[in-house]
């Protein structure tokens, strides 16, 4: 110790093995199986950047005709124009076996990440996409040049596993239409709330709010994978995946508006096992924002969480409370937190 009261401290330091893996799994009643994995390589050229190829296959076992299937490779550099912003290349190809619609799509990437806080994160990408869409009976191909914007607060202490904090991810994300494409722009808010109660934070009370918006080209014009859709584990569960839509022409399709709230009670049973009681509330509008034309549904239900040290497993049982809906109650399995 010396006289001004600081003393020398001694680290030793050890490099983390440059590739990893990692696999996840979730099970729905109606979508099936989802599977799906990575493989990174870190550190790629001394300059700590990161490789990495994930890919997933969903509807395994489920009802869809087809599965869905995503693979992308992308590259991450560290440091890059300044220290404290990341570059990104991404490549990927995907194919989605909708409810209302089948999409085979391709895109190019390339964006930066500005990291301002240990919480607050802003992002910008130069995307290309072109995606083969069908629709009904109807065929349409689509050639965007897009530019998202977006930022992320993140003041959870655990994102498996929120007790407490706060999330918020809002984007834009402006698209030109190349060819016989039309132009428009699209928004999306996602904010989510947490509070234990409790010197031991036996109770959790999480809230999540969803709102989003398309501009521009209309529904036959914009690709279906842009527009919204409520119903499923990511907005009401009760209700069959993306089983809210608004119907134009004759055609069931995904509306410009998207609304959703949802709440949870996460109540701790003892060291290993939660119980969960939830409530979720979803509205697709066919116009650009919430006009009160469009339909909403809403679902509940109670659900069981199993502590491990990858996180939390999910299983939860939800019915539908209002709204038309093919199905008497759903069963959701995963790991980590609905939200």
């Amino acid at each position: 110790m010396r006289a001004d009261g600081t003393m020398d401290v001694e680290l030793a330091l050890a490099d983390a093995k440059p590739r990893r893996y990692g696999f996840g799994a979730e099970l729905h009643s109606a979508e099936g199986l989802t599977l799906s994995g990575f493989w990174l390589h870190r550190n790629l050229s001394g300059g700590a950047e990161r490789f990495r190829i994930e890919g997933e296959v969903a509807g395994l076992l489920g009802e869809d005709d087809e599965p869905d299937y995503s693979l992308q490779a992308s590259l991450t550099r560290p440091s890059t124009l300044e220290k404290d912003t990341d570059l990104k290349l991404l490549a990927e190809i995907s194919q989605l076996d909708e409810p209302l619609y089948f999409l085979r799509q391709g895109s190019l990437e390339v964006g930066f990440s500005k990291y301002y806080s240990e919480a607050l994160t802003g992002d910008t990408a130069l995307i290309y996409e072109y995606s083969d869409a069908r629709v009904d009976t109807v065929t349409t191909l689509y050639s965007h040049l897009m530019l998202r914007i977006g930022a992320t607060w993140d003041s959870r202490d655990d994102k498996l596993n929120p007790t407490r904090g706060t999330f918020l991810r809002a984007e834009a994300m402006p698209y030109y239409g190349l060819g016989d494409s039309s132009s428009g722009a699209r928004g999306y808010l996602d904010a989510r709330a947490y509070r234990g109660l409790g010197a031991d934070e036996t109770v959790v009370l999480a809230a999540r709010f969803q709102l989003g918006t398309v501009v521009g080209s209309e529904i036959d014009e914009t690709p279906p994978d842009l527009l919204f859709l409520s119903g499923g584990s990511g907005t009401v569960r009760g209700h069959s995946y993306q089983s809210l839509f608004v119907t134009t022409g004759g055609v069931e399709t995904g509306g410009r508006a998207f609304v959703g709230l949802s709440g949870e009670a996460r109540v701790k049973l003892n060291d290993t096992f939660s119980a969960v009681g939830f409530y979720d509330l979803g509205y697709i509008g066919a116009n650009s924002g919430y006009d009160g034309s469009g339909d909403w549904h809403s679902g509940a239900g109670v659900g069981l969480r199993y502590q491990t040290g990858l996180g939390p497993i999910r299983l939860d049982l939800a019915v539908p409370v209002s709204g038309e809906s093919n199905n008497s109650f759903e069963v959701y399995v995963g790991i980590g937190q609905a939200f």
